[in-house]
């Protein structure tokens, strides 16, 4: 990301600085998605009551696929 960023502020290319903000936007929403995909996990693990566990279970089922699509958008 950092590399991203650098390569960024020195580019003087228009088109390029575009697409490395692209590249730049796609990089946070992936690692937002990580990120909250990490937190369901722990929630789940820690999580004793039933009911609660079947709706992390549901929200972490819905960031894998968003995860999923956001993967096949790249390639």
């Amino acid at each position: 990301k950092e590399r991203l960023q650098s390569e960024l502020s020195e580019c003087k290319d228009e088109e390029k600085r575009r697409e490395l903000q692209e590249r730049l936007k796609e990089y946070d929403e992936e690692s937002e998605t990580l990120e909250r995909l990490q937190e369901i996990m722990s929630e789940l693990e820690k999580c004793k009551d039933e009911e609660k566990r079947r709706e992390l279970e549901k929200k972490k089922r819905e960031c894998d696929e968003v995860s999923k699509k956001q993967e096949t958008e790249q390639s």
